[in-house]
């Protein structure tokens, strides 16, 4: 209920995850902006179901595209983690008619990745690793760290360290993963 929220005329609301799933989102997001003078802002990370499409679910790609449209249809601004997903999103806003001469007037902006904060002042990084952490991080080691599904490409990483460990044997360095576990993976897994 948005009276209990207070949405005052020129508040944004900004939404930071994907909600390609949530229909009821978009037709109370464009109400409150028209009833309340607000604005909305969403956030995307990337546009891999569209571009990439070999490594998505079959049924994602219609529902990504169709979330990306109905939000274009409200949105004032939008975010993203990096240049390269803006040019994409730029290039599927004017691709797809959402263009000022059309009526639209959607920005985008870029805002920096974490790792743009790596002078961050370590007293406020997170309590000490595990033991389990410690122990893997003794001998040498390369990590790859992001969702572990196909799109990240992980089954080439794991072929080139097998092609690796050909030439160096147990002078391999480790290979560690750090991430949620994906989908399409398979053959990984078995790997």
């Amino acid at each position: 209920d948005d009276a209990e929220a207070h949405i005052s005329p020129g508040d944004i609301i900004f939404s930071g995850g994907a909600t390609w799933g949530f229909k009821p989102l978009m037709p109370a997001l464009a109400r409150i902006k028209r009833e309340r003078g607000t604005r909305i802002c969403f956030f995307v990370h990337d546009l891999i179901p569209l571009l990439a499409q070999s490594h998505v679910e079959q049924g994602h790609i219609e529902l990504f595209e169709g979330w990306l449209k109905a939000i274009a249809e409200i949105s004032d601004l939008f975010v993203t983690n990096s240049q390269a997903t803006k040019l994409d999103l730029d290039t599927w806003l004017l691709q797809n008619g959402y263009t000022r001469e059309n009526g639209y007037d959607i920005g985008s902006r870029v805002v920096p990745l974490a790792h743009q904060f790596a002078d961050w002042p370590r007293h406020l990084a997170p309590s000490k690793p595990s033991p389990r952490i410690l122990n893997a991080a003794r001998i040498p080691y390369a990590l790859c760290v992001g969702t572990i599904d196909s799109r990240k490409n992980v089954w080439t990483l794991a072929n080139v360290w097998r092609e690796i460990h050909a030439k160096l044997g147990t002078a391999t360095p480790r290979l560690l993963f750090a991430g949620k576990h994906g989908r399409l993976k398979d053959d990984f897994d078995d790997f």
